[in-house]
């Protein structure tokens, strides 16, 4: 079953209702009794949540909007990343304190953003899309190594390596393979797409896609029959589904 978007949603809509409430609390310490540094301290930091909190505002009603509509929202869309890039570490936290499961909350952060680069992502070239996939994916016992060069893959089929391989021959796109995360931004830097399809657990995805900035990325989650970071699969399905959005638009 996909992911709820409406967990990460409504946890976005619980932070900035405490945010608010936060600046309102904060308000009324101002015109407490309080010395003169602090009073400027607790004035300036209301200041700053009160410039912060509408355009957060801003920026969830834009997630809610195109979703609902379906559409991109030219004059809200610039602020949906920006809102759910700063409030993702706060949601994480919000949740741990209701003891919600953190992989759901970052499957459904992830579902949400797959979401809104369909909506906003545009028509990209298949030459300038990434498909970008971690080392785990190809099987363990595999001698030969795709870590730097992924063309040396046999595509015995034994793992899901070869199938994503040929669905990038058949759009066009280009292949790596990271370790890690600091290879998987090295490979952007290098390859410098347009776009990224990426493949890795919720951990993974949810950090990467929260530190790319302004650049799409789709994720798709990888299943991990044989634990963590050893022999996982992913459905080549999936990946073509994601190519798809991105050279039609988000119209898939």
């Amino acid at each position: 079953m996909r992911p709820k978007k409406r967990l990460f949603l409504g946890l976005l809509l619980f932070v900035l209702v405490l945010l608010f409430s936060l600046a309102y609390s904060i308000w009324g310490l101002v015109f407490a009794q309080l010395g003169r540094v602090y009073r400027e301290f607790f004035l300036l930091l209301d200041l700053g949540l009160g410039v912060a909190i509408p355009l957060l505002a801003l920026g969830l009603l834009g997630i809610v909007v195109m979703i609902l509509l379906q559409r991109p929202w030219p004059v809200l869309s610039r602020f949906s990343k920006s809102t759910m890039d700063f409030l993702f570490p706060l949601a994480l936290l919000l949740g741990r304190m209701f003891r919600l499961d953190k992989e759901r909350i970052e499957s459904s952060f992830i579902e949400l953003n797959n979401q809104l680069v369909r909506l906003t992502g545009g028509h990209v070239s298949p030459r300038r899309i990434l498909i970008l996939l971690p080392h785990c994916l190809q099987l363990s016992q595999c001698q030969r190594r795709i870590t730097y060069q992924a063309a040396n893959c046999r595509r015995c089929g034994k793992c899901n390596v070869g199938e994503i391989l040929s669905l990038a021959d058949e759009f066009g796109a280009e292949v790596a393979v990271a370790t890690g995360g600091t290879a998987a931004r090295q490979a952007v830097r290098d390859k410098r797409p347009v776009a990224v399809v990426a493949v890795a657990c919720e951990r993974d995805l949810s950090s990467g896609i929260h530190e790319s900035g302004k650049l799409p990325v789709m994720g798709v989650p990888n299943q991990r029959p044989n634990g963590p970071c050893r022999d996982t699969v992913v459905s080549p399905a999936a990946i073509r589904r994601a190519l798809e959005s991105l050279v039609n638009g988000g119209t898939i």
